[in-house]
This record gives structure tokens, sequence and C-alpha cells, in this order.
């Protein structure tokens, strides 16, 4: 049986409930036999409706017919869900196991279950339960509301627990068959006195229930009163409130109102930021690359100095070109097997054999040159990739780009290439570079340099002469045929039809089957491609011709239509096919559209170099057509005809636009598309086609310009726009900006392509008049060439007396002419004073001058004067010989000469300003000053007083400066306290801006610029934290971005006392632009060294590593987006290792930077060798420290593996930093080699190495001797026997060991030595070392500052002795108190000089009173003692004595 379950009430009140409920349920089981509690539990009313839906097969004659079971299930449903709503108030007093609502809901379940075989009394049923409704009913209606008065609840309790004894008892006569007697005792009223009992139970808990609601009700409405009152009271409380919130919300209305300006201004200030720093490295780049990069003294081994080199070639020759880009374009296009022919030519073979040094390729355009020129390259490369001492070097000229058309950046990508692959030429050409004279930018001293400096072969190929600039192309030629002037030296293959036929039918079986571009020709039978190959092998004159026909038959895409075209329309050669193409292009063009076209056509022919998208957009203002109509063009009817393509991107000329072959997705990483291709180049589909256009023709009518109307077209419109003339439609300040830098440059060479002989009268006329223009807009028009000259540091080319003459030539023809058809002052011009031309453009260009940029930031004053100087020397008036700039020196009387030419023109305040200036630029400070001063006497209004006093204290900080004869500390001084007497003044005058307005940004960069210069005097004056206010000042108050060069001087004024928590709450208090500026973006690298380790000095010292960390993952993650972040790794990982301790973390972030792309500097980003340099020591010393840690044989196995593998990271390949036996690390390996058990590799190793240090020491350069002297020792103390040698060797490390042998600038020689005991020795003036320890970095150029100790275990660690014994004290057990960790515990260290060094003199070395030569040092080492030596090491057994 089952037991009954106690309920238990939580407190005192509800217990009576608990009560009351429980004893229900015990009834209800005595009188059915179920316990409820074991019974499947209903708790809502869609249970109970599914279950009586399962039961219903019993009433089928009822079943949904709105009989009695539709009937009986609707009450129940009606009852339940008010049973639910009531109970709910008693339910937790009731039972927390069982509560009410959940007993009748399944005591009503069972009623209907016990009935099931019952259908005829269910009408009384459903009475029963109507009248139970209208009970529940009632009580439903507060829901919500109930009174929570406990005895109220007792009353509603027994009026269910009296339901659920009713339901009980209808269950049991259920059971019994007593069905009909249940309900008519509980309808009627009867003999069964305990239903009867029940039922009269129930009717009095109904009426008690309906009393105690009457009492609530009273109770509640009295509890109402009370209530209302409080309420009156309090509402008159919140009203007073409220008008006090309601004044001082309006208060903080207005405050917030004011945060969130002052939120949304610094929201703006913060997204210009990125903006505001991309703008400042690009400035910050360009004064870069005016100077060469500061050396770091960093030491440099064996195996860095042919990288070095090389990059030392690479810097000097730096150019904008790169020929891979430029062989990418023609891999794409070449086809195998259509340079066969040319490899099997007897003349090639005696080319490639050295019988015949030069070899000319000719043949007419479309001949396909430039891919054998690409077939050429390819074969001799892959003929000689293992032969060191033979180079390949190529070139292919394009005339659609600048740089890839002259013939000085040729050249310079020639040496480069060649510097890369032959290591003695780069070496050599390297020391050479040294003389400030040395300059090889020519074809004859490239060829002459090569010869004087190797011994091997070079080839090199040079495609494309006839697309070089025209004068570079004669100076090529002329400097050509002085070599084939020296013998027979010329070998000829000229490119016929008859030598390609068979290249014809390659080119078209290729392209016809080629996975992508021309996707049509692909689906057409075989008979059809063969008609095709057949016609076109026969009618083609050249590759291009098979090219062009091939595009027309894929547009045309169908059989049909391809072999009527082909019957129709098959040009005889290339020049018929454009012809051809031309007319259809033609065809169905408004008189606008024709114009336009013919425009575009002549300039895209004519110009003098290719146009940029942007400037042809912009010349359709002339013609009054949008510029969308070139784009339209491009992709419409002039299809065939233009091309806008860049640099090393895939031609799609050969591809079919309409195909979508070839875009599968790519493992590669593709750039991101640019939706801005204005600068793009826009130009002829091929050279060819743009010969075609220039080609002499007599007709007008098409879209061909004949070459005279076309340069005095091109003529005509760039003096228009070089004097400022509008053109129609053109609102785009970068499209109109660009055409004008086109204009400046070669508005004198399309001149000089005027024929004045073969001119017309009219034709003189419009030239005299369009001359007479420019000097009558003379301000304008020099205005014009200054801007394009300070944008592009270009000079003028043709201010020179040939010009003048040329001038000259044209006006005295326009003399000679009938006066009708000339104005008047052309006229007068023409007549009488042809010479004024160029001193009306002087005059242009010094009114300029006078009247320049006074705000002191970009010195347009300069470029002014230059041209100044220029135009009125070509006249001379100035007393100046020479062609060039460089051919004269620039002076403060020249200056002042080129200011007083015009004396008409008035010097105000701003002229004065304007002329030092110039003096500034040229550093003639005190000249400078007097200028400013005198600009100041005329100053009329306080702005420019302003700029006038920041200028001056500019200039005295840069004159405090300079080096003085007297060198005396006060003169600084001094002018430091000039300078800020000066900034004081102008920051007691500065501007303000107006209430609603803002300042201009010219004057907000001033005023940041004066608390900068305000800080430097305060820094030089003595105070420290004057100087940190004044920065912070500029740094906050201003939009503009501090470079990182300048933000250094903060943390330092920091560092001097010692000041690292004021430093780390500064430095978090910086914008993250700011710590990327300071720790990234400096271009001075020693600063940036030093700056990085200041930020990791503080941060450790304050224990914020934590901050250092995150700032250095920040910073990578910004310098990774331009593959700039090896520097940030580099020192974050020199932050794990030295001052966090944690070595795995360093040596992941160490891996990181070889498994990247690049390695460059953020700043200037040129590729840095020392931060690679010093990832190779750093990884070696930390997986050598590891090795030699372990004590586990296959640990150690790993850890050597590993490091061999350092040479095989990405990087690491590409550099020759990473050559293994030139390398200090090519010891340690040989080291760890030895204790696995590889003896073998131990001696190949270290033999390897020796070999390549004493071939080092044996060539003709010296500047690498003092890296290979220090890997020597090492390579010697590394095996018994040897010890000596290898202290000579390391003694002999700042020597000059042969006398002979070049060091650079010779005159430099011996300027370290300042003591008559130097004297006694000669030292190189290009090797140096700086202490590794915690002195600060002691400076070795000689012994006179003590010995030197060398790690023997660490790549790269040199200790002064006081360093040295500190190391030793620490490694004794004594405390450190240095900052960060350095070398390592229990190292081993060799000490230079040996006892009794007295240095080298003239190649003898002295020691004590021993004397040799280095040379017979040198040779009896490698011939006798290296080999004795190993004998030594394979013959002892390192058993040890006897043990007894």
């Amino acid at each position: 049986m089952a037991s009954i379950v106690e309920y238990k009430g939580h407190d005192e009140g509800p217990t009576d409930m608990a009560t009351l409920w429980t004893e229900a349920m015990r009834e209800y089981y005595e009188t059915t036999g179920q316990d409820l509690n074991t019974l499947p539990r209903f708790t809502s009313v869609s249970a109970i409706m599914d279950d009586a839906q399962l039961r219903s097969d019993h009433f089928s004659d009822f079943r949904h017919g709105g009989g009695k079971v539709d009937t009986l299930r609707t009450a129940v449903a009606r009852n339940s869900e008010l049973v639910q709503k009531g109970a709910q108030y008693i339910a937790q007093a009731a039972t927390p196991a069982f509560p009410p609502a959940a007993a009748i809901l399944t005591a009503f379940t069972y009623v209907m279950k016990a009935c099931k075989d019952v259908s005829g009394d269910y009408d009384r049923i459903v009475g029963f339960f109507d009248e139970m409704n209208n009970f529940l009913e009632r009580v439903s209606i507060i829901e919500g509301r109930m009174p929570t008065v406990p005895a109220y609840r007792i009353f509603l309790t027994r009026v269910f627990a009296s339901m659920l004894k009713i339901c009980a008892i209808a269950t049991k006569y259920a059971k019994k068959g007593r069905w009909k007697k249940w309900a008519k005792t509980l309808w009627e009223g009867g003999e069964d006195p305990k239903l009867a009992s029940a039922y009269g139970n129930m009717e009095k808990s109904l009426g008690r229930l309906e009393a105690a609601t009457h009492m609530a009700t009273l109770g509640n409405t009295e509890d109402i009163k009370t209530d209302t009152k409080a309420i009156i009271v309090t509402e008159k409380r919140i009203d007073e409130r409220t008008e006090r919130i309601d004044s001082t919300l309006q208060v903080v209305d207005y405050r917030a109102r004011r945060v969130e300006t002052f939120m949304q201004e610094q929201a703006e200030q913060l997204a210009q930021l990125p903006e505001l720093f991309a703008k400042m490295m690009e400035k910050q780049k360009k004064a870069a690359a005016k100077y060469e990069p500061v050396s770091d003294h960093q030491k440099k081994e064996p195996g860095a100095r042919r990288q070095a080199a090389f990059q030392r070639v690479k810097r000097f020759y730096r150019t904008n070109v790169d020929p891979t880009l430029q062989a990418r374009d023609i891999e794409f296009t070449f086809v195998k097997g259509t340079a066969d022919w040319l490899f099997e030519d007897g003349v090639f073979k005696e080319w490639v054999g050295g019988e015949k040094p030069i070899l000319w390729l000719t043949g007419d355009q479309g001949k396909g040159k430039s891919c054998l020129a690409y077939a050429t390259i390819q074969k001799l490369k892959q003929d000689f990739a293992n032969n060191p001492r033979t180079s390949v070097a190529y070139f292919y000229f394009k005339e659609d780009q600048e740089d890839y058309r002259r013939l000085v950046p040729a050249v310079q990508s020639t040496v480069i290439q060649v510097a890369e692959h032959d290591q003695a030429f780069c070496e050599q050409l390297a020391a050479d570079m040294a003389k400030a004279s040395y300059l090889l930018n020519t074809w004859a001293t490239l060829v002459s340099s090569y010869r004087s400096r190797s011994d091997g072969l070079l080839y090199i190929i040079y495609d494309g002469l006839d697309e070089i600039h025209a004068e570079d192309r004669k100076t090529f030629i002329n400097q050509y045929l002085e070599t084939l002037a020296q013998g027979d030296n010329l070998a000829v293959v000229e490119v016929t039809k008859d030598k390609i036929l068979a290249s014809f039918q390659s080119l078209i079986n290729a392209r016809l089957h080629r996975t992508t571009g021309l996707s049509k020709l692909r689906r057409l039978h075989r008979q059809v491609k063969k008609k095709i190959a057949t016609e076109l092998c026969e009618k083609a004159d050249s590759m291009l011709y098979i090219e062009h026909m091939l595009r027309r038959y894929n547009l045309l895409g169908r059989e049909g239509p391809i072999l009527r075209d082909m019957q129709k329309h098959l040009p005889s050669d290339l020049s018929s096919l454009y012809d051809l193409i031309l007319k259809e292009c033609q065809e169905s063009r408004t008189e606008e559209q024709y114009k336009a076209l013919k425009t575009l056509f002549t300039w895209l022919a004519f110009s003098k170099r290719p146009l940029t998208l942007d400037e042809a957009n912009a010349l359709m203002g002339f013609t009054r057509l949008p510029a969308s109509f070139i784009d339209e063009e491009i992709g419409g009817k002039s299809a065939r005809i233009l091309a806008l393509t860049r640099l090393g991107e895939k031609d799609d000329a050969v591809s079919d636009q309409t195909s979508t072959d070839g875009l599968e997705l790519e493992s590669e990483e593709l750039p991101e598309p640019s939706a801005d291709d204005g600068s793009f180049p826009l130009r002829f589909q091929e050279r060819s086609l743009r010969e075609y256009f220039r080609a002499p023709h007599e007709h007008e009518d098409g879209l061909r310009t004949t070459p005279k109307a076309a340069h005095m077209e091109l003529f005509f419109m760039t003096i228009s726009i070089l004097c400022g003339e509008p053109i129609w439609g053109i609102h785009d300040e970068k499209a109109l900006t660009v055409l004008t830098d086109y204009a400046a440059k070669f508005w004198s060479l399309h001149f000089r392509d005027l024929d004045v002989e073969a001119a017309s009268e009219s034709e003189v006329r419009q030239v005299v008049s369009y001359l007479h223009k420019i000097m009558t807009h003379r301000e304008k028009f020099a205005k014009t060439i200054e801007l394009y000259g300070e944008r592009n540091a270009d000079l003028p080319s043709d201010y020179s007396a040939e010009f003048v003459i040329l001038i000259n030539k044209w006006a005295l023809r326009a003399a000679s002419l009938p006066d009708n058809g000339i104005p008047d002052p052309t006229s007068v011009w023409a007549h009488e004073d042809p010479q004024s031309f160029m001193m009306e453009l002087a005059r242009g260009h010094v009114y300029n001058w006078f009247k320049g940029n006074t705000t002191g930031q970009d010195n347009e004053g300069q470029g002014s004067f230059i041209y100044a100087c220029f135009a009125s020397r070509s006249v001379n008036v100035l007393s100046a010989a020479g062609d060039d700039l460089g051919d004269f020196e620039v002076t403060p009387e020249l200056i002042f000469r080129t200011a007083n030419t015009f004396p008409e023109i008035p010097k105000d305040a701003k002229a004065h300003q304007c002329i030092g200036y110039v003096l500034e630029y040229y550093h003639f400070y005190e000249e400078t000053l007097k200028q400013h001063q005198r600009a100041l006497d005329l100053s009329k209004t306080e702005l420019h007083r302003f700029n006038l006093l920041y200028d001056t204290a500019d200039v005295y900080c840069k004159l405090a400066g300079k080096e003085k004869p007297e060198g005396s500390e006060s003169d600084a001084n001094a002018c430091y306290q000039k300078a800020y007497e000066s900034i004081l003044a102008a920051l007691n005058i500065r501007p303000h801006a107006a209430e609603g307005e803002e300042l201009s940004e010219d004057v907000e960069v001033t005023l940041q610029e004066c608390f900068i210069v305000k800080a430097k005097c305060e820094k030089a004056l003595g105070n420290p934290d004057d100087a940190i206010k004044s920065y912070e000042v500029a740094r906050t108050e201003y939009k503009w971005l501090i470079p990182g060069d300048t933000l250094s001087q903060i943390p330092l004024l920091f560092e001097e006392g010692h000041r690292y928590t004021e430093l780390m709450g500064l430095l978090e208090g910086w914008t993250f632009w700011d710590r990327l500026s300071w720790l990234a973006y400096m271009t001075d690298l020693e600063k940036q060294e030093e700056a990085n380790e200041l930020f990791i000095h503080a941060s450790k010292e304050t224990g914020k590593e934590d901050f250092m960390v995150a700032c250095y993952e920040k910073i990578i993650s910004y310098t990774d987006e331009s593959k700039a972040g090896a520097l940030p790794r580099y020192y974050l990982a020199h932050a794990f290792r030295r001052v966090i301790g944690d070595l795995p973390k360093a040596k992941a972030t160490l891996f990181e930077i070889l498994d990247g792309e690049k390695c460059i500097t953020p700043a200037t980003e040129e590729e840095n060798i020392e931060i690679l340099l010093k990832t190779r020591f750093d990884l070696s010393d930390i997986i050598y420290e590891q090795f030699r840690s372990s004590s586990d044989r296959k640990e150690k196995v790993a850890l050597l593996e590993e490091f061999k593998g350092i040479p095989e990271r990405r990087l690491a390949r590409e550099s020759a930093v990473f050559s293994m036996f030139d390398s200090v690390t090519a010891v340690i390996m040989a080291r760890m080699a030895r204790k696995v058990g590889l003896a073998l590799e131990f001696q190949d190793v270290l033999e390897q190495t020796f070999k390549s240090c004493v071939d080092a020491l044996s060539d003709t350069e010296g500047w690498n001797d003092g890296s290979s002297l220090q890997l020597l020792a090492k390579v010697l103390v590394s095996i018994e026997g040897l010890t000596r040698d290898a202290q000579i060797a390391l003694s002999a490390q700042f020597s000059i060991i042969d006398p002979e042998v070049s060091h650079g600038d010779d005159e430099d020689k011996n300027n370290t030595t300042e003591s008559a005991e130097e004297t006694t020795e000669d030292l190189a003036p290009d090797f140096m070392l700086f202490c590794d320890g915690q002195c600060g970095g002691t400076l070795f150029s000689s012994y006179a500052n003590g010995p030197v100790y060398s790690c023997l275990v660490c790549a790269a660690c040199d200790f002064c002795e006081p360093c040295y014994l500190k190391r030793k004290a620490y490694n004794r057990g004594e405390p450190s108190t240095y900052w960060k960790t350095y070398c390592g515990t229990n190292h081993q260290y060799i000490r230079a000089p040996i006892d009794g060094w007295k240095g080298i003199k003239g190649g003898v070395v002295s020691i004590g009173d021993e004397k040799f030569e280095f040379a017979d040092w040198l040779k009896g080492l490698k011939e006798d003692r290296w080999g004795k030596a190993w004998e030594t090491f394979w013959k002892n057994e390192e058993l040890g004595p006897d043990i007894i």
C-alpha cells in the first residue's frame, strides 16, 4: 500500500491550511484507495484534455457531435482553468509537493476514468460541474487581488478540500457501479450520508468564504482611506522634489550638451588620428630619404659582410624599378617553344660563348622580340644557376612608366642585380662607394667597373631600346658605339617571318587551348580551328597580328560569323589590321565624340610619358565631354585600342572579357581590389599601335593626327593649363593636379618638338601668342612650375641659354611676318625684346618668392629662388657658369643678388621673411636672423609678428646646435636663451579663435611647434619639469601628432632623474599613436633602440611588464598590416628574454620574425639588416643555452636540429646574413654537434668556417677584416692546441693587417689615433665595438680603454674589464642590481689583447720583443698549425691519466 505523504507548512500562518489539505488528501485515499502522489499528475487543462481524448473511444456514439462527451469535456475544461487560477493563492501554504490545483485536476481526471464505461449519467455530472463553475467564476473575479489575510486563505482551502472529497466519492461509486446513485444523491439529495455530508460541507464552506470576502472587503476599504491620505501627503512632497529635479535636470542637460559636444569633438579627433599618423609618416619618410641611415655601430660578423655590402650598394643605387615585375607581364603571354629557333642560331651561340660580346636582336614591331629576350634570360639563368662567377642582369624599357624609360634607373637596376649575385664585385663596389666622388650610373662606367672588379662573366639583356627616352637613347647609342669601336664585337640576329613561322602555329595552338581567355574559340569545331590557323599563318606578319585576330574572332563567338568575317575582313598585315580597327571604332560617332577621341588618341600617341586615367579624364574638359566617356570607351567600342593596366599586372588583352574562367578560389592571398584606378596608366593595347598613330600620314579626317598638328595641339593645351585657364567640367582637385604636373614638366619639351622653319604663318602667330601669354601670366605660370617642383623634388630642365635661343628664333620668325594677325603687345615683344621672355619668368619667380608661405612650414621660397636663379642666369644676369645647379655654390651673396635682381618688386615684411627662409634652408642662420629682424621691424599684424617670433626662436635653436669654431657651451646657452625669449614673446601675442570659429591649420601647427621649441629651450637651460609641461601641451592641446624623434625627448627628461614611476604614468596616458610613433616610427635607428630600451627598463622598474607587453602586441598588430612588424617584435622578444625571463616566448617571437615576409624599418620601409642579424644571434644564444642546460640526449639532438633549421626559415632563406659557414653561429652549431657525438660534422663545419675566414682576410677588402678576425678566434679556440693563435687573431681585430688593402676612405685611416703611443700601430677606421655589459656601452676602436673580453658561448657579446669582473662576481653568487640580464651564467671568455701586444704596423705584428708578418702568421696557421691540430684531435682518445 502506498504511504501517505506528510505535508509540512513553512510557518505558523500557513500551518492550518496545510493540515486541512493533508486531511483532504488522506480522506481521498481512504475513499478511493488511490494515493494522488503515486498517480500521473495533471497540472494543466491541456494535459486533462489530451488524456480524455485518448479514452474517448468508449463513447464513440457521443463523440464530436455536440453531444455529451463534448459537453462534459467543456465543463471539465472550464472548471479546470478556474481551479488553476483560484488554487494558486494557497498552493505554497498547502504543500510544495502536491498543490491543490494539481490534486483537484488529477481527481477530475480520475472521475472521468472511473466512469469510462458509463455514458448515461453524464448529464447529471455536467450539472455538478456547472454548479461548481458558478463558484469558481466568482473566485476568479478577484484574481490577482486576493486578500493576504491568512484566515481568508483557510476558508478558500476548505472549499477546495470539499471539492476533492466529492470527487473521491464519485470515483468510488463509479468503480462499484453505483454511479447513478451518486449522481441522484448529489443532485436531489438522498440516502447516502457521506455524499450528502460532503455536499453540505461544500455549501457551508462556500457560504463562509462569501462572508469572509465581505469582511475582507470592509478591511480593505478602511485601508484604502488611510492609504489615500498618505498618498496625498506623499504627492505634495513629490511635487516639491520634482520641481527641484526639473531645475537640476536643466543644469544636467546643459552640462550633458557640453559633454556631448566635447565627446563629439574628441571622437572626430580620434577618427582623424590614423590619417594624421599616415600624413606624419609620409612627411617623415620624405625627410628621411634625403639622408643616409645612421649606422648604429652594431657588430658585423663575416656572414653579414656580403649582405651589408649589398645593402650599401642597394641603398646607394636606390631605384623604384623592379625588373621582376616587368618579367611577370611577359611570362603570362610567353608561349614555350617559340624561342627554340633562336637558341639554335649560330650567331646566338657565338654570343653566349663570348666570341661576340654584343648581340643585337632586331626586327619589325610585333615579332615577339620581348618574348625572345625573356626566354634568353630564363635560359641563361638556368644554364649558369650553379656558377657564382656568372651573372645575368636584365631590364625591360617601358615607355608607359617614367622610371622604366630612363637609362639611369636601368643602369642602377643592373648594378643591383649584378651585386646581388657576384660577391667580389659587390664588396669591392661597396668599398669604392665610400669615396664621395664615386658614381656608377652610365653604361660605359658599368662595363668598365665590372671588368675592373670581377673576373666573372656578365650577361646584360636590355629590351625595348626604342622605348627609351629620346635623349637617353641617344646617350646610350653613343656609349654603345664607343664600345663597338674597340673591335668586331657586334653580332646581329634579325627576326623575320621565315624564322618565326613555326612560332605562329605554336602561338595559335596555345591560345586556342589555354585554360583562360578566348573561351569561345575553344568550343569551335576542330575543322574551324584548323581553318583559322591556316589563314592566320598565311596572312600574319607578326605575333601581334595573330593575337588581335584571335581576339576579334573570340568576340564574334560563333562559327558562321567567324568564317564570313574571315572571307570579308582578313587584313594583309598589321598596319591594315589597325586601319580596320580604327574604322570600326569611328563608326556611328557624334561630332563631339569624334573630337574627344581624336584628342585622346593624340595625347596618348605624342605625350612625353604615359597619361594616367585621371589625367586623361581631365583632358576631356577641353572637349566638353564628361570624364565618364573614357570609362565607357575602355570597356566599349575602344576596348581593342585602349588598355588600363599597372606594372606587374597580368595583361587582360589576351583574355575573354565575358569569360568566367580562372575565377576559382586560390590559396594564395590576393590584394584588396581598389575602386580608385585613376593612377593607372592609360595606354594603347601595344607599342606598335602607338607607333601606328605617330607615323606620318596626310589625311586629318580620321582619328589619327599628323605629328606636326599633334605637337602644336599639345603645346597649346599645356600652356593653357599652366596659365590657369579653366577647364570645363573639371572639379576634381586631384585630376587637375596630375594634369598640371604633366604640363609643368613637359611644356618646354613639346615646344622643342615644334619646327620653326616648317611652321606656316598662322602657326607662327599662334605659337608666339602662347609664348606671350606666359609672360602676361608670369606669376601664375611660375607658381604652377614651382609647385610641381616642390611636389616632385624636380628642378627646371629647360631654363637654359639654348632654350632662350629657340624662343628668339620664333620671335624673329614672327617679326618677319606682316603685323596683321598678331596683337600689339605680342608684336612689340617679338620685334623689340625677345630675350625678355626669360627675364619675365624670373620676375614671376622672384615675385612668388617674396609672396610665399609665411608659416615657416613648407619652404616654398626655396623653390621659387632656385627657379629664379635658373631663369635669370639663362640671360647672363647672374655671373654663374654652367648649366646645372650643381655647377655653382649657393652662398648668401648669390641669394641676396637674386633677391635684388628686380628692385621694382617691393620688399615688405613678408619678402624679408621669405628671403630668410631660403637662407635658413642653406644653414646660413646668422643671415637668416637679420632678415627676420627686418621683417619684424616692418610687420604690421600680430599674426605675422607671431610667426616671425616663432621663426626667430627656431633659428636660434638651430644656431645653438650648429658647430662653431670656438665650440664654447656659453655660446649655445646664449642662443637658447634668445630662442626662449623669442618664443615667450610669440606666445604672449598668440592668436585666439573668435567665438564659434576655429584657428586655421597653419596657425595651429605653428602653435604646436612653439611649445616644442619652448620645451627644447627649457631643457637646454636646465628646466626639465618645465620642458615636460611644454612638450605635453604640444602633444595634448593640438590634434597634430608629434613625430617619434621629437617625442623621444620627453621620456629622456624622466630618465635623467630615474623618475620611472612618473614616466610610466605619463606613457599610460599617451594615445596608442603616440606610443607607436615613439617605439616604432623613428628615423634615427640609434635613438629608436634607446627609446625601446628605456621603455622596457621603466616597465621593469615599476612592475608594469604586462602593460609593456600589451603595448608591443598592439603595435605589432598595427605594423603587421604594412609587413613592418619585425622591429617591434624584436624588442618584445628582447623583453621576454632579458627582463621577463621567458625564453620560450622570446624564441617563439623571434621565429615569427624569420617566418615573416619582410624585415623593414617602419619609418623608412628600408630593409633592416641589423634586426635580422640580432634575431639570428638571439635565437642562437637561446637555443644553445637550452642545449647546455639540458641533460636529456634526445632533447639535445632536437635542439641541434632546430638550430640547423634557422637558415631555412622563410625570411632567412632570402638573406645572406644566414649563410652557414661565415657566421659565428656556425661555431656554436659545431660545438653542439660535437657534444651529441657528431665529430665528423664538428670538423666539417669548423673546416669550412676556417676557410671562409682565411679567404676574407686574404681578399682585397679591409673593411671586413675585424669581424673575420673575431670569428677566426672563436674557431681556433674550439680545437685544442690553437689557444695562442686565437688570442693573436682577436688582438688584431682593430688593426690594419695589410697596408695595401683598402679600408674605405684612406684619409680616415688614423683618425682614431690621438696619442703618441697609438702612432706606433695602424688602426682600422671602420671597425669598433661597444661593451655589452652594464657600463652604458664603452666604445672600443683600440685598446686605449683597456682590454676586451669576448664571450665564447654567446654569438656576439663583448665586455670591458669592469663589466667582465661584475659578470664573474654574479657567477659566484653575488646579487645583481642591474635591471636586465646579460650574457649568461658560467660562460667562458677570451681576452684581448694578448700579453705583450704592441699592435700591427705596416703589416708587422709586435708582441713583446717578437715581430712577424701577419701574412706569414696567417699562412703558417693555414698550411701547418691548423692541420696538426686536427691530427691531434683525432689521435687523442680523451681517456685521461691512469686510474690507480
